[in-house]
């Protein structure tokens, strides 16, 4: 190409993240000196062309050719500019040749377009058609925004990363299927399972949250392949580790072994999207063991009034980890392989500030990230299923239907169904004229049949909103007649006859239930479903369609067997809908921000085809998606240059946009800069390491020799490298050039001798276009061994296992004189608590704790000591029980679940006899009442069976094994699948609600007599109110019970759920009339299930096996072994994170984890959105992606109004 001088020309080629400008200056008359020109800085990339370091091409003259020919030009104008450190690479067409230099590119050009035998220089510039060809790029300011952003354009002038450099992703799994994230796993560990509360360890670690997805996809989504959205470092690779579990909690245990899995499998990045405010030494001590991890932690997402807390005061952690803390008066030092991230606000709405959630901390937070509206990848659809679903009955009844498993009132479009060129009304009018093949026409005039729209969203109860002007408005648009169907609160809806209407729409929107009032559930009533299985048997043709359209239905013949779905889950935030078949093939759908409760079906038979899935990306909010970018960046620095954990923090912070918002914030007062980073890095001088050492004696001669850099190398000029042996240089010795090493093939060392390997300078180049400069070394070999090497002796004993023993400690005393009143006191540094009600104790009355020992003396069979042996003496006896709370060691527990831990009471004898207790999750102690005074302990029972091994009820036998509920029915045998008496399940309910066991005189029953073992437990029973006898005077002992019997003790215990339910199974008609309402109220609460998806099996005898789950489930909803908390506030649905329920009570926000199987509790709260509710559940601090204040794992909740 030739160029005139002093006029400018400019190339421009369009790229997704910048445009790459190409500025080059015309030639001179022949024989004229070059005028310098300025090649710009190349970090400067949004303004300048993006160019290859250290290489400039040079275009020489015709008549300097001609004169010394291309070498002779290559060779004078190299010892023309020395400075430059020229070294010819390569000729190129058209005359030119390609030079690596020494000197910085913008220098290297302006000295050479002076030189008289050049026509002209430039540099060797980087064209992309286009940077990265994913379709949503450009949602991700978080890469792409010029201020703001990360500037990914300019660190992937470097790298896009290195598969060598593993990020593992601690959280709640990966979607390792995800068309993104294919090839981008390395399959890891999981240590949790489903839940927390039962850890289940396999090599699995498929995310069932969507958490952990969307954190592997900011960091390593593949990028230029066409789908979605790309990662930061999109070459390196995910190790995947799921420590939480589907509701995004997990456990101390669960990330220690996540961390040291990790580390095991060369993990040089650890994400921790997770937090709490509890400090846990075992995973602080588990990362400071990790070194050369850099560990990078969600800095949190702030309380209640939505702002987020100072770090600095309020530490969350692993996050404050990078601080000093002091736990207790021990000193932690401050840990330099963590960074604290918080998160940067989308700049649409709060440019250059943290976003209003995010914590911040000046000396515990390190930098922002982006963090508010990150688009990333969420888990994907099944395969063959989607969010729509069309059905077409061509052999039978010739019915169709459409199934939304969302509304058109979620679509993006500001029409709402005026517009034709609206997406509203084309979802509509291709499901009711292109599937359902009604046309306008056919609904007009005297004869027409119009269409019925059964509006069914319950506006009319004020609590949701009304969408019906979305199906109206664009049905009108498209010609059609219609007649508009209101249905009532809680009233069924109409009957439709196929000759009067050509059609039905019948939509729910909002609404999840038919009366809000009294939140009964379905919204389509059996009476509803029955008349559309009549109406599409007579050869309808049914538009159903909203967010909650199948709740409640999703196991009765209606649903599965004429809307043809399958329900596989809800999702949130999902950003688009694609068209995979008729009518909406190769259509897409924007949905509105933060649309919720989508259904996601499968087909349910062959005649049911997915027409609408949606694109496995979400855009969601909070400190975890902050942290994923940094650890990305971390990963392409990694990729490039070597550097410590703590180096790498400082280059993070010292190279971020500075941002006045951040100023006071956080440490580096901005937020993260790849492009800058990896500039700084290119820029670092280069260092060469030998292997063998310089100067090194007695090398073994089968010693890999090597030189390692600092950066990975780029190029390898073989010329300028010789390896000698005792000063004669070497033949055939070939040096290749491996990322960060130079190695050598065909070098063979030999015993005795004296090698000596010599780089000339610029011999090597790296990344960032720094070369060598002269380097050598030299080593001996070993002499020759007298005889062949032998070899080597045995190895020692290994060490034994199990827990260490507690340290024996000078026991301690403390006294408590009473006051009469209600008292809370701690004492032995808060190893003891009592909680001394009113009245309990006499005023001046003095109570004596003692810890007796650190350790019991002897532990009764079966189990585990898990604290110290205290003692409690009083000088007057307690009036009232008194509440006693022992700490306990959680590192003594060996994996026991902690509901297996109970207070024992040692006798005069020095036996230990249990005496119940419940746990404290968040106090690491077991609180048991007393009624009077001697030496405690906490000790964890160990109980199974030889018959469970394996069995899908293993842990509840063993739970209420360890509880005393349940025993054996001989020595080491539970007999699972024999099945469960009336006077077995009297005892089993009497020992779960740890009755005092009566034995009247007179019996109730004449078929139970006093002597017989279950004498008493039946009469307890009867007199609880847990169970019935019969009305002919007998309680039929030895008869089985039956599935509806046992749904009817079941109430008794807990009573009916707030929520009417409809059974959906096939069988309900056969549930006994006197037990509906029992097993309908049991199967709401999610205490009692399906034999299968189909059928409840009312008559089925239950197994012992049966039982021990439902009383398992019983006990963790009644709070039996559990201390529960109360806890009242406004109810909220909290979008930062994962989208959840939130309690903002008291200056506290508490997240919300209701059990998924409680079809009631969630309907409740569905319906107290945004009122003043009570929350009674289990207070929960382990580590959580929510990190907004304490969980709570729902059991009740009630209106507080």
């Amino acid at each position: 190409m030739r160029l005139r001088k002093h006029v400018l020309r400019l190339t421009a080629i369009l790229v997704v993240l910048a445009i790459i400008q190409i500025c080059c200056l015309p030639a001179g008359a022949a024989g004229a000196p070059r005028q310098g020109r300025a090649v710009p800085k190349h970090l400067d990339a949004e303004k300048t062309p993006a160019f290859v370091p250290g290489e400039v091409i040079v275009k020489f003259k015709e008549d300097a050719l001609r004169v010394a020919g291309l070498a002779g030009a290559v060779r004078e104008v190299a010892a023309a500019h020395r400075g430059l450190g020229l070294q010819a690479a390569g000729t190129l067409p058209r005359g030119a040749v390609l030079f690596r230099t020494a000197a910085a590119v913008p220098e290297a050009v302006a000295a050479l377009e002076r030189d008289p035998r050049v026509e002209y220089a430039q540099p060797n510039f980087v064209y992309r058609a286009t940077l990265a060809n994913d379709p949503l790029l450009g949602m991700q300011w978080g890469l792409t925004d010029a201020v703001y952003g990360l500037r990914v354009e300019q660190a992937w002038q470097y790298t896009q990363g290195s598969p060598g450099v593993v990020v593992a992703v601690l959280d709640t799994g990966v979607d390792y299927n995800h068309p993104d994230l294919a090839g981008q796993v390395l399959l890891g560990e999981d240590f949790i399972g489903t839940s927390y509360l039962n850890p289940q360890r396999d090599n699995d670690p498929m995310d069932d949250n969507g958490h952990g997805t969307h954190v592997a996809g900011i960091i390593a989504a593949a990028a230029n392949n066409g789908e979605g959205i790309a990662g930061v470092a999109p070459g390196v690779k995910i190790m995947a580790v799921k420590v939480l579990d589907a509701a995004g909690v997990g456990t101390t245990s669960t990330i220690v072994s996540g961390i040291d899995y990790a580390a095991r499998h060369g993990a040089r990045v650890v994400n921790m999207s997770f937090g709490s405010y509890e400090f846990d030494e075992l995973q602080y001590d588990t990362i400071k063991a990790q070194p050369k991890i850099l560990f990078v932690a969600a800095a949190g997402n702030g309380g209640p009034d939505g702002v987020g807390d100072d770090n600095d005061l309020t530490p969350v952690y692993p996050a404050s980890y990078c601080k000093e803390n002091v736990v207790d008066a021990v000193t932690y030092p401050a840990l330099s392989n963590v960074v604290s991230v918080a998160a940067l606000a989308d700049p649409s709405s709060n440019p250059g500030n943290l976003a209003e959630f995010s914590n911040y901390g000046k000396s515990s937070v390190g930098l922002a990230a982006p963090g508010g509206r990150i688009m990333s990848t969420v888990p994907a659809p099944p395969a063959d299923g989607g969010v729509a679903l069309a059905v077409y009955d061509a052999d039978y009844y010739g019915y169709r239907v459409m199934y939304w498993g969302f509304g058109a009132e979620d679509l993006e479009d500001a029409s709402g169904g005026t517009n034709s060129q609206g997406v509203v009304y084309d979802s509509i009018w291709r499901a009711v004229y292109r599937w359902l093949g009604v046309a306008p026409e056919v609904t007009q005039g005297a004869s027409g049949r119009p269409v019925l729209v059964v509006d069914d969203d319950q506006s009319e109860s004020g609590k949701f909103p009304d969408v019906s002007s979305y199906y109206c408005s664009a049905l009108s648009t498209a010609g059609y007649v219609y007649t508009l169907y209101r249905v009532p609160t809680g009233a069924d809806g109409p009957a439709v006859d196929a000759t009067v209407y050509s059609g039905v729409v019948w939509f729910t929107g909002h609404a999840w239930c038919s009366d809000p009032a009294s939140g009964s559930v379905p919204n389509l009533s059996p009476t509803d479903q029955e008349n559309l299985i009549t109406y599409l048997r007579a050869g309808g043709k049914l538009f159903l369609c909203g967010r909650d359209a199948g709740w409640g239905i999703e196991n009765t013949d209606f649903y599965r067997d004429y809307l043809g779905a399958t329900f596989k889950r809800e999702c949130n935030g999902i950003l688009e809908l694609a068209g995979t078949a008729d009518p909406y093939a190769s259509l897409s759908y924007r949905l509105r921000p933060q649309s919720h409760y989508i259904d996601v079906l499968s087909p349910a038979s062959t005649e049911a085809t997915a027409v609408l899935t949606y694109l496995p990306y979400g855009s969601w909010s909070g400190t975890s998606m902050a942290a994923p970018f940094v650890s990305g960046t971390a990963a392409l620095l990694y990729s490039l240059y070597e550097v410590s954990p703590r180096d790498a923090v400082e280059m993070l912070k010292e190279t971020v946009t500075q941002l006045q918002g951040l100023s006071r914030k956080v440490a580096s007062g901005g937020t993260l800069h790849a492009g800058a980073l990896l500039g700084a890095a290119a820029e670092r001088p280069l260092a060469l390491t030998p292997t063998p050492a310089d100067g090194a004696t007695g090398v073994p001669i089968d010693t890999g020799v090597r030189i390692h850099a600092s950066k990975r190398l780029k190029d390898l000029d073989t010329t300028q490298v010789a390896v000698y042996e005792e000063n004669a240089e070497l033949a055939g010795v070939t040096p290749r050039l491996s990322g960060f090493d130079v190695t050598f093939d065909g070098l063979s060392l030999s015993y005795g001798r004296t090698y000596t390997v010599k780089l000339a300078a610029r011999a090597v180049t790296d990344f960032g276009g720094q070369p060598n400069n002269d380097f050598t070394f030299s080593f001996t070999t070993q002499t020759a061994p007298a005889t062949p090497p032998g070899g080597g002796g045995g190895g020692g004993a290994g060490g034994g296992g199990g827990v260490a023993p507690l340290e024996e400690a000078r026991p301690g005393v403390a006294e408590i004189v009473a006051t009469g009143t209600q008292q809370m006191v701690s004492v032995l540094d808060d190893q003891v608590t009592l909680d001394i009600s009113a009245g309990a104790l006499p005023e001046g009355a003095k109570v004596t704790v003692k810890l007796v020992s650190k350790t019991p003396e002897s532990a009764p069979a079966g189990t585990v000591a898990a604290s110290p042996v205290i003692s409690v003496e009083a000088t007057a006896p307690p009036a009232k029980p008194i509440a006693l709370s022992i700490r306990f060691d959680p590192a003594r527990l060996g994996g026991l679940d902690p509901r297996a831990l109970r207070v024992f009471r040692q006798g005069d004898d020095g036996a230990w006899t249990p005496v119940g207790g419940r746990l404290h999750r968040k106090a690491n102690a077991v609180v048991v009442e007393l009624d009077h005074f001697s030496n405690y302990a906490v000790f964890g029972v160990k109980k199974t069976f030889a018959d469970i091994a394996g069995h899908w009820a293993r842990e509840a036998v063993e739970l209420l094994a360890a509880r005393g509920v349940i025993e054996g029915v001989t020595s080491g045998f539970f007999a699972p699948d024999r099945l469960v008496t009336r006077a077995e399940m009297a005892a089993l309910l009497v020992r779960l609600k740890g009755l005092d066991i009566l034995a009247p005189q007179t019996p109730t029953f004449q078929d139970v007599r006093p002597g017989a073992w279950y004498y008493g437990a039946v009469e307890t029973a009867v007199r609880a109110g847990l169970i019935r006898g019969y009305g002919d005077g007998t309680f039929r002992p030895d008869a089985v019970i039956t599935r509806e019997q046992l749904a009817i003790m079941v109430t008794n215990l807990v009573g009916k759920a707030a929520v009417a339910t409809t059974l959906p199974f096939t069988d309900k008609d056969a549930v006994s009339p006197w037990a509906r309402d029992a097993v309908a109220s049991a199967y709401a609460r999610g205490l009692m299930l399906g034999v299968s998806a189909e059928q409840f099996g009312p008559r089925m005898e239950v197994t012992r096996a049966q039982a021990a789950a439902i009383m398992a489930r019983l006990a963790e909803r009644m709070g039996l072994f559990e201390v529960t908390t109360t806890v009242t506030g406004k109810l909220v649905w909290g979008t930062v994170e994962k989208p959840h329920w939130e309690l903002q009570a008291d200056g506290e926000t508490y997240v919300l984890l209701p059990d998924p199987a409680d079809r009631a509790t969630a309907a409740l709260l569905r319906a107290y959105l945004d009122r003043k509710v009570t929350v009674t559940g289990y207070i929960l601090t382990g580590p959580n992606i929510y990190m907004r204040g304490p969980l709570l794992r729902v059991l009740e909740v009630t209106l507080a109004e």
